[in-house]
């Protein structure tokens, strides 16, 4: 009976701290995720040599080596068979075994070679494409910008968090985005903790800390937009509009808004430091439009184009 109870309370206790490390996980996984939400600008693609790429020499073509056939053909080509096996017929059982290596080795062969022909013609088809990008840069086809931001993977990141991004407006060294969050819970509404008895607790999020995190996940986003068209192509000032669809109360129809409008440049983003930035509050050092409530969020601005050189906050 006093095994029994041990191996009831050791089993209670095993339970208990299986909860415990759970709720854990799922707390470090909800902080690692709200943590994401605003710092997306903290992460930027390589800067991309269009050039480079437009003079790249093509892959080359895998050439068929064989190399475990011949080693199989030279293992049946020398093989001596014994007194015994030739008296016992083992001899000829030996060399179908070793011809029958021959084939499976020549096989393998086959299906190396066809696998590296498989990464060839994607590679060679990568290559091409890139080329084709690189070539139309170098020539000022702005209208290659696009596609050079699709092969780079620019907004990969962003689409995870279902933040579309778009080109809204091309011309030389200059683009215009909308990025929509078609999202509406991709800021969560609720906080998650651990409390003292290692027990999982949700609770309502306080409104402004909600709004707080959803006007940095904001201005995070289109810095992340900017850094990457910057990073990627060769344009000098990027303009960025983040929204989202929202109804309209005069006509009971869903459309676009603007949070945010704002105007960057390679040289205003190298002036801070984008890893101890407050997103919201870095918007200060760029030309901006954003209208913005601690407890209530965003109101509608109108959207900035390429044609306009400056906006002010307000």
């Amino acid at each position: 009976m006093q095994n029994y109870r041990a191996m009831l309370r050791a089993q209670k206790a095993h339970a208990r701290q299986l909860e415990q490390q759970q709720a854990a996980d799922e707390a470090n996984q909800y902080e690692q995720y709200v943590e994401l939400l605003v710092s997306l600008h903290k992460e930027c693609s390589e800067p991309w040599d269009w050039r480079a790429a437009a003079q790249a020499a093509a892959p080359l073509e895998p050439v068929r080596a064989g190399t475990q056939e011949l080693a199989a053909g030279v293992m049946r080509d020398t093989y001596a068979p014994g007194v015994f096996e030739r008296w016992l017929g083992g001899a000829k059982r030996r060399r179908a075994e070793l011809e029958q290596i021959v084939a499976n080795a020549r096989r393998a062969d086959d299906g190396y070679y066809q696998q590296a022909m498989s990464e060839y013609r994607s590679e060679y088809a990568t290559w091409e494409r890139l080329r084709a990008i690189g070539a139309r840069i170098v020539a000022g086809d702005f209208r290659a910008y696009g596609e050079a931001l699709n092969a780079a993977g620019a907004f990969v990141e962003l689409g995870a968090f279902q933040n579309r991004v778009e080109i809204v407006g091309a011309r030389a060294h200059e683009l215009a985005f909308a990025c929509r969050i078609d999202d509406p819970d991709v800021v969560p509404s609720e906080e998650v903790s651990v409390t003292a008895k290692g027990k999982l607790s949700t609770k309502e999020m306080a409104k402004g800390r909600y709004w707080a995190l959803y006007q940095d996940h904001v201005c995070s986003a289109a810095l992340r937009v900017a850094r990457e068209a910057l990073a990627v192509v060769p344009v000098g000032r990027v303009v960025v509009n983040v929204g989202a669809i929202q109804p309209n109360s005069s006509t009971g129809h869903d459309e676009p808004v603007t949070f945010l409008a704002a105007q960057f440049t390679q040289e205003s983003l190298g002036q801070i430091n984008l890893n101890h930035i407050d997103p919201s509050d870095a918007m200060r050092n760029f030309p901006h439009r954003m209208r913005f409530k601690k407890m209530s969020g965003f109101e509608p601005v109108a959207a900035m184009d390429l044609d306009e050189q400056w906006a002010t906050s307000g």
